[in-house]
């Protein structure tokens, strides 16, 4: 919320399984004008009613959406779920997993929650973990990451919870 003070922030989503995503259009959520969840999909209805100062794009394209963003003036798009969006320049690419299941249940979807190899984490230039609440957390389950993750991610360290990759290599911008 501090950086949308300075910066112009948009989130771009698909807007899974939603009617805009099912009739192919990329629509800008307001919180002034909220459409149904129905319409825009759980999550773009959340962030766009919560995120009041952030642009919420919805739509399967999201390089239409980056496009839509950028003549908006947005400073900074986040994408969610964009890992698999190959084809959009990033910046800097940042993971988010849960720390008490990293790698969904070993299986993608639908049986678990994988969308990626796990492989495709050290193309990654930050990892955060959440839900780690100690003195609880799980140890083991965070040895079993670490044994995985750098068993094909050299060069990556590791701060407290927070993975980094020095140098962290970046993307082709698209038709590049």
């Amino acid at each position: 919320r501090k950086i949308s003070k300075t910066k112009k922030v948009a989130i771009l989503s698909r807007g899974y399984k939603s009617n805009f995503e099912k009739a192919k259009q990329v629509k800008k959520l307001s919180s002034k004008n909220l459409p149904l969840a129905s319409d825009c999909g759980d999550e773009p209805y959340l962030l766009a009613s919560t995120l009041s100062n952030v642009d919420v794009w919805i739509g399967r394209d999201r390089i239409s959406s980056a496009c839509n963003a950028e003549k908006e003036n947005c400073d900074l798009l986040l994408l969610d779920d964009g890992m698999q969006h190959s084809r959009l320049f990033r910046d800097l690419e940042l993971i988010v997993l849960d720390a008490n299941d990293p790698f969904g249940n070993n299986h993608y979807l639908p049986r678990g929650f994988l969308r990626e190899d796990p492989k495709r984490l050290k193309d990654a230039d930050f990892i955060f973990l959440n839900h780690i609440q100690i003195p609880y957390y799980n140890y083991t389950i965070f040895t079993h990451f670490c044994n995985i993750f750098f068993s094909f991610s050299a060069g990556v360290g590791l701060r407290a919870g927070l993975f980094f990759r020095p140098g962290g290599r970046r993307r082709a911008r698209a038709g590049e």
